[in-house]
């Protein structure tokens, strides 16, 4: 999307030799990402997502990750050193091996860009490491539970969890609550609730992912 409203997006990520990563690198070529970065992994399939929709429009995702785990961080750092160094924001999830993010997304912050983690799919004991080095945090509930180890089952909870991400380093925090919309919170701030539309019709909801 950013592509399509004309920022200049570099893609870094690992795919198979198959006709899915055959059919993403034509499209992002279309859509004119730059693919320098990515890495063709022979004999391996490419990752893929299946995304189940409730009739409330709630989602759940089943991935296999596929030539995703084989992304290195010595491919990271060495290959695309140059675009990262020349990146204003960078943006990471959970999808590559834990190791490969967490060094990336070390190796990002320290030179000067803006860094957004959306911890998904969801991770137990996921290293606090992750936010000490993150500018910008955006989970759902269940990853926001994970990581500040408080729930988020009542607005006053909610904000206690989202206080507690904030003290673990992020300068800014999207905790988003599916139908009931976001809370979005920075560093020293105050804490905003967003209300979705009202006028969204419930059996129209699609999913977006």
């Amino acid at each position: 999307m950013a592509a399509k409203l004309g920022a200049n997006v570099a893609m870094i990520s690992s795919v198979g030799d198959d006709n899915f990563g055959e059919m993403f690198l034509k499209e992002f070529k279309k859509e004119n990402v730059n693919i320098e970065c990515m890495h063709i992994e022979a004999g391996i399939s490419t990752g893929v997502a299946q995304i189940l929709v409730n009739k409330e429009g709630e989602n759940c995702i089943i991935i296999v990750k596929g030539a995703n785990g084989r992304l290195t961080t010595e491919h990271v750092q060495q290959k695309c050193a140059d675009v990262i160094k020349k990146a204003k924001v960078v943006m990471f999830q959970l999808e590559i091996d834990l190791n490969v993010t967490l060094t990336s997304i070390k190796f990002c912050k320290e030179n000067g860009c803006f860094t957004i983690f959306n911890p998904a799919p969801a991770v137990s004991n996921l290293s606090d490491d992750f936010l000490k080095y993150t500018t910008l945090l955006c989970c759902n509930e269940t990853e926001a539970e994970i990581l500040s180890g408080l729930q988020v089952d009542s607005p006053e909870k909610r904000q206690g969890a989202i206080k507690g991400l904030l003290q673990k380093g992020p300068e800014y925090v999207v905790l988003t609550l599916g139908s009931q919309g976001a809370m979005f919170a920075q560093k020293g701030g105050s804490i905003q609730h967003v209300v979705p539309d009202q006028s969204v019709v419930p059996d129209k909801i699609v999913d977006t992912t």
